[in-house]
């Protein structure tokens, strides 16, 4: 049988406990989760969809604020323009490793990360995901570490492919 569970959208409310030492008279709280924007209300989950939605579904983001207006969530255009090209800076790094690593050599045209993650077989909007919620915490020379987890370098394999497969 197959079913399809409709997308949700869910508020995640963070509680960060404050404790207070009455002797040195400090208050202090756990640090708050890191996100990908930093200020901004997006989870790393949700950032992957709107960046898969846009760059592999193709419809503008008009259509996916409305799309958001009917599971009760009233997203602004302008607010999905921010989120896309504030994610896209967070993602720089690993797209410019990407470029680097591409070259003529491996491919003559430039990957991103989505076809990357088809070509290794995963779920281009998990992969994203998982991305956007780690790459704060790593060195900027560890970026490797990031790519298409459990399967290595994502270009690893690639000559084995046929030249068909690789769109």
């Amino acid at each position: 049988m197959l079913d399809l569970v409709a997308a949700q959208l869910k508020v995640q409310q963070i509680a960060r406990l404050k404790t207070s030492c009455r002797r040195s008279e400090r208050i202090v709280q756990e640090p708050a989760p890191s996100r990908p924007i930093p200020g901004s209300m997006a989870s790393a989950a949700l950032l992957a969809y709107i960046l898969v939605s846009k760059f592999d579904n193709h419809p503008p983001l008009y259509r996916l604020a409305g799309f958001f207006t009917r599971m009760g969530a009233d997203i602004p255009d302008s607010t999905l323009v921010g989120w896309c090209g504030r994610a896209m800076k967070v993602l720089q790094p690993l797209i410019e490793r990407i470029e680097a690593d591409a070259g003529a050599e491996t491919l003559s045209r430039t990957m991103t990360i989505i076809e990357t993650a088809k070509m290794n077989d995963l779920d281009p909007q998990t992969n994203l995901a998982e991305i956007l919620s780690r790459i704060h915490d790593h060195k900027i020379n560890r970026l490797d570490e990031l790519f298409c987890r459990g399967t290595g370098h994502p270009w690893q394999n690639l000559r084995s492919k046929p030249h068909n497969q690789l769109r």
